[in-house]
């Protein structure tokens, strides 16, 4: 999860693995936000569809999320790097990177619900005072400001509601201008999908709230993205694939379905065995290591001497700059261990690799970008190139070499989570049918012209998000 408070801006490395005719960059995204929440429930086990819009790179879902009474709806990321609701707020201190944006913020004033220090005493109380209340709250590209407070909340989409009538949230009250990527789809909201806490952990890492899966009883959840230009993801609360293969009741597992094993108590940890192109180990065979699988990271995060190892072999490709040559690289293959032997979860190059085109600002990541580059730095500089989705992070875990599998994995597998203890984590590839990346039937649409072939996608450099806890020496799972 993450801390409460630490430095800010960690040192971001870039590595090349063609040559300068057709340049693939390591690149690397958000973890996003974690902390406590939480209150009581209105359950129903019926299944909830939310459509997670593709933007510049962000997943994001317009109106699903409502917060306060009346609803309020907001923009929202969900995350399963994360526990928390962090919800940036109207009630901004000072000047905050949404402001032109206030208006899709969320307004506790507006709320009956809401239960927090008012905005009245907010106004009244002194720095000093008003310090006791703040939580800091360090993402990988600045700072945010957050008060501890609750309201009734809604999650809607195609299905039954689900209602939580007093849920424990964040409230951001200022944040740096540098976060201002999110505003990029107007999202003031992330939306923490985390684990349930383990009932053997007595600590519970300092959690003193229970989660919104926790009130919420969802049974298992799954989230996919789509892949190509453009394509839209899924999230599906209480899955029904699940529940009619009697898994809730016998753990009988569907066939389509792989089971990777849950490691650790705070994130969905799980151990890598082998990382592999053609057959050829990469890394992870002699020496242990674990991935985190976050929804929140737009990249693959990995450690550098695997990343050394993969940009030997891939620069025997010729790729240019608009990613033609790319769909002739290799396959990467990871490992993961499972109750029942190991699984294969294999990407193709379109989903880890795309084209980064567009303006970036001069914030520290566009200034070590551009000179990785070898352009001047200017107030704005356009880039177009071919990049491998891909960081080196050098990182170590009570597991082993740390290692993240954000959205590469949801581009090709429908991931499901159930977050209830015992926890479960499982993985079926995903038919993606006509940027349907839930379309769980594709022998139906073969009929209709088969699944499409996706292209590679387009990220604006603004969407390219940093995790917050980069700079730790140790990540706890």
């Amino acid at each position: 999860g993450r801390s409460a408070a630490h430095s800010s801006h960690p040192h971001t490395e870039f590595v090349y693995l063609f040559s300068a005719q057709s340049k693939i960059m390591f690149l690397l995204s958000l973890a996003g936000a974690s902390g406590s929440l939480l209150s009581l429930v209105r359950h129903s086990g019926e299944p909830l569809e939310i459509t997670l819009d593709h933007g510049q790179g962000l997943y994001s879902a317009e109106h699903a999320l409502r917060i306060g009474t009346p609803p309020q709806p907001v923009t929202a990321l969900f995350d399963t790097g994360s526990f928390d609701l962090l919800g940036f707020s109207q009630r901004c201190l000072g000047t905050c990177f949404y402001a032109k944006h206030m208006g899709a913020a969320y307004s506790p004033d507006k709320s009956k619900s809401f239960q927090g220090l008012s905005t009245k005493l907010l106004n009244a109380k002194n720095g000093t005072l008003l310090k006791d209340h703040l939580l800091e709250l360090t993402f990988g590209q600045g700072t945010a400001i957050c008060l501890p407070g609750s309201d009734a909340v809604v999650l809607a989409g195609k299905g039954h509601p689900l209602r939580v009538k007093n849920l424990h949230l964040l409230e951001g009250v200022w944040a740096q201008q540098s976060l201002g990527i999110l505003m990029e789809q107007e999202v003031t909201a992330i939306v923490g999908l985390g684990k349930s806490k383990d009932p053997n952990d007595p600590e519970g890492f300092n959690r003193t709230h229970r989660t919104l899966l926790e009130q919420l009883r969802v049974n298992v959840f799954s989230m996919c993205y789509g892949a190509g230009k453009d394509a839209p993801g899924k999230l599906l609360f209480n899955d029904p694939l699940f529940a009619s293969s009697g898994f809730m009741q016998s753990r009988e597992i569907p066939e389509s379905v792989s089971e990777v094993k849950v490691i650790g108590h705070v994130h969905w940890g799980a151990h890598v065995n082998n990382i592999a192109i053609n057959g050829t180990s990469m890394g992870c065979k002699t020496s242990k290591c674990a991935a985190i699988v976050d929804s929140g990271t737009s990249l693959l995060l990995l450690p550098k001497e695997i990343i050394q190892h993969i940009a030997v072999l891939l620069a025997k490709y010729e790729v240019k700059d608009d990613c033609s040559g790319a769909e002739k690289l290799p396959v990467l293959t990871f490992m993961l261990d499972g109750p029942k032997g190991p699984v294969e979860v294999k990407l193709p190059p379109a989903s880890y690799v795309a084209q980064l085109e567009g303006e970036v600002a001069t914030d520290p990541i566009a200034r070590t970008l551009a000179k990785l580059m070898g352009k001047k730095i200017a107030a704005k500089t356009h880039i177009s190139t071919c990049q491998a989705l891909m960081m080196p992070l050098d990182q170590k875990s009570e597991f082993g070499n740390m290692i993240v599998l954000g959205h590469p994995v949801f581009s090709e597998y429908i991931v499901s989570f159930k977050p209830a203890f015992p926890w479960g984590m499982f993985f079926q590839k995903s038919p993606q049918v006509h940027g349907n990346c839930l379309a769980r039937h594709p022998a139906q649409s073969v009929l209709e012209g088969g699944a499409e072939v996706p292209a590679f996608r387009k990220l604006a450099p603004a969407s390219i998000k940093l995790p917050d806890w980069l700079e730790s020496d140790v990540v706890a799972f």
